[in-house]
Formats: structure tokens, sequence, C-alpha cells
């Protein structure tokens, strides 16, 4: 175990003390050499002097080490101090942001309150009115319902055209509204329909204008669909409805382009089909009645498509209105008959059937109610969706048309040109002059009824035999011969040959005289897919026939030869299938 270390001043001090111990004890031993021994002494001091030397080094290790532990020291105060800093800094960072978020947080609060407390005034506005207006409609419908028949009930602004008044058609069609309770009387007893839609459409006017009803489609671009009828809304567009999509067609009348307010004029009656019966019967619009006081996403038809106008309130107008009387929507009477039986019969009908719906509507037995709309939104996310699909309609469009003209342009045959038309001249004119001319016509040989036989290569002509000559005999030409005249040949239209000259054949007569004559094959008047069909039909019947003659060259007994016997057991023997190998 290593002595313990001493300051550095105090080993210095000792050192010092010892040196200067020793030089007095020397000076005051060399008088007194004589007579003491003074080496062990001196050794015990040399002794110290060396131990002090030895812990001075120990000490100054012991220092540099110090040292080093208080340089580690303060660089990790140091690392330690930086830290701090950053993480005081962070801190400061996320206080700031925590504030700024709470600021935030205050504001969307604010905001939220605000449109919180506009949505429910617009909703208590809305509720004011429809509760002042509501008593008006619901007095009014009582009205009509006790209405007592008035003198004037029978008395008709337009009467029925003599023609269809007695129409079966058109009597099936009363008796089916009378069952309704429908009857043709006065409009009200206290105003008529004029008055009424009149006071209806002031009121509309001078509703106030919500601030969530002046914005409607960006940039007026509006079109949703293609063609006159609202389809099916896709998955996504009808997700993001707010209200059921109601579609008014041709029947709203908008105040202005900004379609804030319009008036729809609804049948109040409609013939359909019924699920029941397998015919069409009459029966209430309940479709456009249950739309009063009630929002819907509104679709209409303009220019052959259908457009998005918006989110409306759909206000209940005076009904049991006859079409007369509503003259002042902007549309003529007969205009609004049309459109009134376009809505009336959701399905074609027949011509007879159109008439009296026509008629009907002219005597007043079929009346009409208004519905009042009223722009409270604009649905973005819905118009967004609609805008997609209507582009990548017309984008199919296009591609269709483009496709249909380019298969139209292919059909046609292309125009030549001058040149052209000269130059496939000359070709023609070229391939006619290369064709061979005819072979010369052939004489018929003379007509020998008892001959064997016939022959294909010849044909025969009008032969004059004279009775009393020996048929059985070949007679050269002449009169003498018992033939009035020589056969002549027989002439045909003569046809393009079908093969090259190097396909002609020689036919022989009796006589053994070589005539050049042109084989006619029955295929040369066949169409190109007839000859085909023929051809292949042929080599099939070949194909059989040598099948079936490697058959019988296989099946076939071998004939008796010489030496064997020709008896055998009929009922024991077996077919003969080959030569067996012998084993």
């Amino acid at each position: 175990m290593p002595p313990p270390s001493l300051p550095p001043a105090h080993i210095s001090d000792i050192i010092k003390r010892e040196e200067t111990e020793s030089q007095s004890s020397i000076a005051s031993a060399i008088p007194h050499r004589d007579h003491r021994d003074d080496s062990d002494e001196l050794s015990n001091v040399k002794q110290e002097i060396e131990d002090a030397k030895t812990l001075d080094v120990e000490g100054e290790q012991n220092i540099d080490i110090l040292r080093r532990h208080i340089a580690a020291l303060r660089e990790e105060c140091d690392t330690l101090a930086r830290e701090r800093d950053a993480a005081l800094r962070a801190s400061i960072k996320e206080s700031g942001n925590v504030v700024s978020l709470r600021i935030q947080c205050d504001t969307l609060k604010r905001e939220r309150d605000a449109a919180v407390k506009q949505a429910q005034k617009e909703k208590e506005d809305i509720e004011a009115h429809v509760r002042q207006y509501n008593p008006e409609v619901i007095e009014r419908q009582e009205e009509l319902l006790a209405a007592p028949a008035s003198p004037q009930a029978n008395t008709l602004n337009n009467p029925p055209g003599p023609g269809l008044s007695n129409n079966p058609v058109i009597v099936r069609m009363r008796q089916g509204l009378s069952d309704l309770g429908v009857q043709r009387g006065a409009t009200s007893n206290l105003h008529d329909g004029r008055t009424r839609l009149t006071q209806f459409r002031l009121w509309l006017r001078n509703r106030p204008v919500l601030g969530s009803g002046k914005s409607g489609a960006p940039g007026g671009v509006s079109a949703a669909f293609k063609g006159s009828n609202l389809p099916e809304l896709s998955p996504d567009a009808s997700r993001s409805c707010k209200a059921p999509p109601l579609f008014v067609g041709e029947l709203c009348n908008w105040n202005s382009r900004s379609k804030q307010l319009g008036i729809v004029v609804c049948p109040d009656y409609v013939y359909e089909r019924s699920e029941t019966y397998n015919y069409r019967v009459w029966s209430r619009a309940d479709r456009w009645h249950a739309c009063g006081e009630q929002e819907r996403e509104v679709f209409y038809h303009y220019a052959g498509e259908v457009h998005y106008a918006g989110t409306y309130v759909c206000h209940t107008g005076p009904g049991m209105l006859k079409v007369h009387d509503i003259d002042k929507v902007g549309v003529g009477q007969e205009d609004m008959i049309t459109r009134l039986i376009t809505v009336t019969n959701k399905t074609e009908i027949t011509p007879e059937e159109r008439a009296a719906v026509r008629e009907l509507y002219r005597e007043g037995t079929l009346t009409a109610h208004v519905l009042g709309l009223e722009r409270i939104g604009f649905n973005n996310a819905l118009h967004s969706h609609l805008r997609a699909g209507y582009g990548f309609q017309q984008e199919v469009t296009r591609r269709e048309k483009g496709a249909a003209k380019l298969k139209k342009q292919e059909s046609q045959p292309k125009k030549l040109t001058k040149a052209q038309r000269k130059a496939a001249k000359v070709a023609a004119k070229a391939a006619r002059q290369q064709v061979p001319p005819l072979p010369p016509p052939v004489l018929q040989p003379p007509f020998v009824p008892a001959s064997f036989g016939f022959n294909p290569m010849l044909s025969f002509g009008p032969a004059a035999y004279v009775p009393g000559c020996n048929p059985h005999q070949t007679h050269e030409f002449g009169i003498g011969n018992g033939f009035a005249n020589p056969p002549l040949p027989h002439l045909r239209v003569p046809s393009p040959p079908r093969r090259a000259p190097s396909e002609l054949e020689y036919a022989g007569d009796e006589s053994g005289v070589a005539i050049q004559v042109k084989r006619e094959r029955e295929d040369e008047y066949l169409m190109d897919g007839e000859r085909e069909y023929k051809a292949a039909k042929l080599e099939d019947i070949e194909d059989e026939q040598r099948v079936d003659d490697k058959l019988r060259a296989r099946t076939e007994e071998p004939e008796v030869g010489y030496g064997q016997s020709g008896s055998y057991d009929d009922e024991n023997a077996e077919p003969y299938l080959g030569f067996k190998e012998e084993e």
C-alpha cells in the first residue's frame, strides 16, 4: 500500500528543512569528527531525501489526474448547459405554438357561434313565414273540399269539342276521375284561380332573400346530364345530396336568370299503369304534393340537357287551378297542356288517350297546382361530382361520334380522281384484250336414239328426225338420208372463259374424230361461296371413299385359291379381320 500523498507545498517545506538541517549537522559534525561517527545518521538523511522525492513525484501524478478530472467535469457542465438552453428554447417555442393554437381555436369558436346564430336566425325566419302562410293554404283546401255546387258549376270557358265529349275514351277517363272525387265545378267559392295565383306569386316575390341562396353554379355552368330525363345519380353524387332530388323538367318558370325563385306547375292527377291491375288508372299525384314545405335538390331540363339549379325549399301554392288560370306564368295554354300531359303520363299512351287528356285539361276537369321554389343554398360537392360525370359523358359521346364518322367514311366508296378513272379504264381494256377468243362452234353428231350412254361433253341441238328411216343406223348429213336439214350447232350466249386455254380438252365421237371442245363445268355458273362449299363437299366424299376402300381391302375375305376348300361353317365363322401373324 503506497504512503498517503501530501500537499506539494508541505512537501517542499519538508525538503528545504531537511537540507538545512543536513548542512548544519554536517557543519557541526566536522569539528567533532575525531570523537564521533556520523555515518549512520548521514545514510538516514539520504534515505529521507529519497523518500521525499518519491512523494513529490507521486504528488505531481495525482495533480495531473485531478486536472484531467476537472477538465472532463467542465466539458460535461458545458454539454449540460447547452442541452438546458436547447430545452428552454424548445419549451418557449412550444408555449408560443400553444398560444397561437389557442388564439386560432378561439377564432374558430367565434366563427362557429356566428354561423350557428345566422343559421338559427334563417331557420326562424323560414319557420315564421311558413307558419304565416300555411293556415291560408289549409283554409283554402278546406274551402275547396267543402265548396257547395254553384249554379255556374257547368259553365265552361272552353267547352269540350263535339267529337271528343262523347268519345268512349274520355267518358271512361271522366268516370275514373269521378271515383277520386273530381267534380267539374268552380275552383273556389271565394276567389278564382287567377286571383289566388297572383297573390301567391306576390307573396313569393316579397320574401326576404337569404344570403346562402344568392350563390349559384360557379361560372354559370350547371349542365349535369345529356338528355331530357334525370338518370340515376352516381353513388358519390347520391352521398353528397343534402336533400332528395326533384326533377321539374320544363314545368318551372324562373323569375330571373339567377334562378333564386321559381314557380312549378304540377298536375293534380296522373294517369299511370296500376301495380294491381294490368291497365292505366287515374291516381292522385302524391309525388308532387309531398314536396310541400320540403327541401329538394332541384334539376331542370333546358336545351337538351339536364341542369342542376341548387337546394330549394318547396312552398305549397294554390291548387285546383284550371289551365286558363295559369296563362300568366309565361307559357301559352296549349304549350302548358302539352307539358302537363308529358308529366301526367310517364309511359307512352295511345293518340286517342292523349287527345282525351288534352280535352280534359281544356274543359277544366283536370286541374293543376303550383309549387313555389326558393333557393336556400348551392351544393358545391354535388355540383363537382355531376360536372365530373358530365365531362366523362361528353368524352364518351365525342369518341362514339368520331368512331361512327370514321366507320361511315370507311363504308362509303372513295371518290377516284380523273386520272385514276382513266387508268382503271385502260387496265380494264387491256384485261379484255388478254382474254383468249372463244372456240369455234361445234357441229352436233347425228342423233341416234339407240346409242348407249350419254356424252356430257356435247350439247345437242334441235335435229329434225324424219320418220321412216332406220334409227339404228348412223347416217350422213343430207336430205336423202332421212334428215330434212343438217343438224345445227346448239348456240347459247357466250360467256367469258373461266379456265386457261391449256385446260381445253378433246372429245371424240363414235367415229373417232377428235373434236376440240371446251368442257362446260356445272360450277362455272355458281357463286364463289357455293363453289367453295361444293369443292369442300367433294373432297369430303373422296376422303370417305378412300377410307371405305382401305377398310374393304382389310375386311374382305381372301379368295379361295387353287387346292383350297371353299366350304366352311357359316354359323360359327368369325368375321375376317385380316391375316394373323404367326407366332
